[in-house]
């Protein structure tokens, strides 16, 4: 009498454990094991009758290889946008409109921008500020 975990062990293939339980007058009944819900019971005919629920899998599939993987590659992204930007803006500059629109776009853009050159702004970052000149000082 007691209870009982068969487990068929092959190279091959996957089979799913069944639990056996025998009482002290000799009754059995067979149930598959459910390790989730073990209060679950599911029974099976007697004989067992064991049926393979697959191959067994010892190694991982390799994963198969795509353009879209080296097309959406940042590296490579970051390649082809420039080279796109560079063939295709030329193009558009040849419609007389939006060539007149960019240069609009471009006059306001640099009388917005009347930033002073970089040589000045490191020479007064770390050359100091320019000499201040001394108010003269009245005697009283």
């Amino acid at each position: 009498s007691g209870s009982y975990l068969v487990e068929v062990e092959h190279s091959d293939y996957v089979y799913e454990p069944v639990r056996v339980d025998i009482n002290s007058k000799g009754k059995h009944r067979a149930r598959k094991n459910n390790q989730v819900q073990p209060s679950q019971v599911s029974q099976l005919p007697y004989p067992l009758r064991m049926k393979p629920l697959g191959k067994f899998r010892y190694f991982q599939k390799r994963e198969e290889w795509k353009v879209t993987d080296i097309l959406f590659n940042p590296m490579v992204m970051m390649m082809l946008l420039p080279l796109l930007l560079v063939t295709v803006l030329p193009k558009m500059m040849q419609d007389p409109e939006t060539k007149k629109e960019m240069e609009e776009m471009q006059a306001k853009m640099s009388v917005q921008n009347q930033m002073p050159e970089v040589s000045e702004l490191f020479t007064n970052f770390f050359g100091g500020a320019p000499p201040k000149k001394k108010k003269p000082v009245s005697r009283r």
